[in-house]
């Protein structure tokens, strides 16, 4: 199925999630003759594009455009994922730098770019990374998934 940037554009509006998983690692590094315990913080950006389950065709052609992803499926809803960093950083950034979101995805998504190009110059380069602004970034873009989700909630139940 061929699908059309625009149309695929329109349809992501409503349907994409940028985000980034934070997780606790302790890692041993030798110092001397000892190995010291310690904490870092890792982080796990994630492209999401979670459609109904009767529209998997859809998503796989999507799939064929980033070249990468994972897709899952439940009786209810379908899922392309994609948490890789270097296939984020190649193929979802481009996507959306040519083809713009119009809505306030679009905020996040830049959001999401500033983090992921953090992330890969100190993956590439051994940069000092600037981790106050990582973590702003971070906190801004986790926030604005859970006031989307709340929003979502409110629109599905009666809250009285």
């Amino acid at each position: 199925m061929k699908l059309n940037n625009n149309w695929v554009l329109g349809l992501m509006e409503t349907n994409i999630r940028f985000n980034i998983s934070l997780n606790s690692v302790q890692r041993k590094t030798p110092y001397n003759k000892y190995f010291i315990a310690s904490q870092f913080i890792e982080y796990t950006p994630i492209f999401t594009l979670t459609l109904n389950s009767c529209d998997l065709k859809i998503l796989y052609s999507i799939k064929k455009i980033f070249h990468c992803g994972f897709i899952s499926k439940t009786s209810y809803k379908s899922q392309l994922k994609i948490s890789n960093i270097n296939h984020i950083y190649s193929y979802v950034l481009p996507f959306f730098e040519k083809n713009h979101l119009l809505s306030k995805k679009r905020i996040d998504f830049e959001k999401f770019r500033k983090i992921i190009l953090i992330l890969s110059n100190a993956n590439n380069n051994d940069n000092i990374v600037d981790y106050n602004k990582l973590n702003k970034l971070t906190y801004d873009l986790i926030k604005s998934n859970i006031e989307l989700d709340l929003e979502l909630l409110k629109n599905t139940i009666d809250i009285r």
